[in-house]
């Protein structure tokens, strides 16, 4: 079963909720469309080339916070005092890995006696690809002497994703105060994964369907049979196609101008086929991955949230105050019985509290607008994994027992299982976001974002059993870890608006995701010690840059 990772990102965008562009504050307030044109059209794109390293379940996993590289092409020198004719043993590996994702969107408006609504249809289409060919060099010693072996390899795992979406937005006044309901079901598919690893060993050619991800220039899984070899990469023994939905309800109500404020809730369901891959017997490599006919995985995701964009001081044509945000949610990974309806066999489960006060202020100026938001952000999530296990004493399933685990003694690696644990988050920041008028139809927009994040993660490890004399499985903790992450974020857009009659056109270049990290990580085992690193990673990208389009059209009215 795959590992259900906590993915932590900043909530209370600052664009979107308090923000002046009402063509990106409706994400929070979706009254904010009678800003809009009464009657129109739009259109919407953003291409973009994302990291990847492989996963084909879990898109975003990366074996470890080391891997960060989506492309090398690497000649390995020959080793130090080597005798012979480097040719001999010339060894190179180039892999190339990333997620091409297309975003197209279109809709309308319509204003009439009733109030005005808004419809979009949305497509996003993901491909990912990965390629990894070269030749890799392994050494043992044997009697004394070093001898080498050339690996030639060539690999390719392939899968892809589509999701539909439908959004509807209705907005009224009542009480002579805008209001506005949404909602929002995104229909998703995936492709069954495909790919290849043809390699040749010791005068034998492999060409396997097994699928690899996570490629490095270090041995780490094996995958040739060699321990000491300079390119490996990881198996994927166990993959799931997920298909399933997602639904969104808001609803946004503005006061007297002084208080704007939302509320939404977001469920996600997802079902997915599991495959294993099974060795033939006899053989280290050869094989072929086999659907599980009585497990599948279904991961079930919701979430409340509500936030108060609240003004407090008006000077002139400054506007000053705090936005007020608090989230609950509860996230599962489960596996359940395809052919009964039962309990799931196994959970992984999630609670995250969030709690935001960010102050801000929006400034307009004769061509245009300031916004600042100050980023204040706390959160907790609570982490607990657990299966139903069969009690020979009570001769009847126990649900709910910890699992059994036992930490990697190093670094904590994505396939490192846990019992429980939990993360304490904290964040700051500043955004800021700008529209400078240069002539009466043409505008400059820019955004800066900075942010801080830290991250607390605890993980208790350890054995549940049934104590001499007892009836039920109590948990002994016999491990202990504590990460803690520093992480600092940068990014930003630079864009151009232009309105000529009724055409409004918008064009943004998001600058790239950027971002720096400092580790620290402590394992003990009954408070004694066992593994303490820290280590501090350059800036990288998370994001490229891209570009995207909106295009407005109104119509009359």
């Amino acid at each position: 079963m795959k590992k259900l990772l906590p993915v932590i990102q900043l909530i209370g965008n600052p664009s979107f909720t308090v923000g002046s562009n009402y063509f990106l504050t409706i994400f929070a307030y979706p009254h904010d469309i009678l800003k809009w044109p009464k009657n129109g059209l739009f259109f919407f794109y953003n291409p973009q080339r994302l990291p990847w390293q492989g996963d084909v379940t879990h898109i975003n996993n990366r074996p470890s916070e080391s891997y960060v590289n989506n492309y090398q092409e690497v000649e390995f020198p020959a080793p130090y005092g080597y005798p012979g004719n480097p040719e001999d043993i010339r060894s190179w590996m180039k892999v190339s890995a990333y997620a091409y994702q297309n975003r197209m969107m279109i809709g309308g408006l319509y204003h009439s006696s009733l109030g005005k609504f808004y419809i979009e249809l949305e497509k996003t289409s993901m491909d990912m690809e990965l390629s990894a060919e070269g030749v890799g060099r392994a050494y043992e010693d044997v009697g004394g002497e070093t001898e080498y072996t050339l690996i030639p390899f060539k690999g390719e795992t392939n899968t892809s994703r589509d999701n539909y979406q439908l959004k509807l937005i209705y907005a009224n006044t009542f009480l002579n105060n805008p209001f506005g309901l949404k909602f929002q079901y995104r229909e998703k598919s995936s492709e069954l994964p495909r790919g290849y690893l043809y390699f040749t060993r010791e005068n034998k050619t492999y060409n396997l369907s097994h699928l690899t991800w996570g490629w490095a220039t270090t041995g780490c899984n094996k995958i040739f049979g060699y321990s000491h070899i300079n390119t490996d990469a990881f198996f994927q023994n166990y993959y799931s196609v997920l298909n399933g939905h997602q639904m969104d309800i808001q609803l946004s109500y503005e006061f007297n101008g002084n208080y704007k404020t939302g509320i939404r809730y977001r469920q996600n369901r997802e079902t997915g086929d599991n495959y294993e891959w099974r060795y033939d017997d006899g053989s280290d490599f050869e094989g072929n991955y086999y659907e599980n006919s009585y497990w599948n995985d279904k991961i079930s995701n919701d979430l409340i949230r509500a936030y108060s964009k609240v003004r407090f001081w008006r000077i002139d044509n400054l506007d000053a105050g705090v936005l007020f945000f608090f989230q609950y949610a509860s996230n599962a990974n489960r596996l359940m019985n395809k052919l009964t309806e039962s309990d799931p066999a196994a959970n992984q489960k999630e609670q995250e509290f969030v709690i935001e006060t960010n102050p801000f202020i929006n400034y307009k100026f004769k061509n245009g607008y300031l916004d600042i938001g100050i980023l204040l952000e706390v959160s907790r999530t609570g982490m607990k994994n657990t299966y139903t296990q069969w009690n020979p004493n009570t001769r009847s399933d126990q649900k709910n027992v910890l699992w059994t685990t036992s930490p990697y003694a190093g670094w904590s690696q994505y396939w490192e299982n846990f019992s429980r644990g939990n993360i304490l988050f904290f964040a700051t920041g500043i955004e800021s976001y700008s529209s400078i008028g240069i002539s009466k139809n043409l505008s400059i927009l820019a955004r800066l974002t900075i942010l801080k994040k830290y991250s607390f993660i605890r993980k208790d490890y350890g054995i549940s059993e049934i104590p001499e004399g007892e009836d039920t499985f109590t948990f002994n903790q016999t491990h202990e870890r504590n990460d803690l992450k520093n992480e600092t974020w940068m990014t930003g857009s630079i864009g151009l608006s232009y309105h000529w009659g009724p055409i409004t056109l918008f064009g943004t270049l998001q600058l790239p995701l950027a971002y720096r990290i400092e580790q620290k990580t402590e394992l003990s085992e009954y408070n004694a010690r066992l593994f303490e690193h820290t280590k501090k990673n350059m800036w990288q990208v998370q994001q490229p840059t891209t570009f995207d389009i909106l295009f407005v059209y109104a119509l009359g009215g």
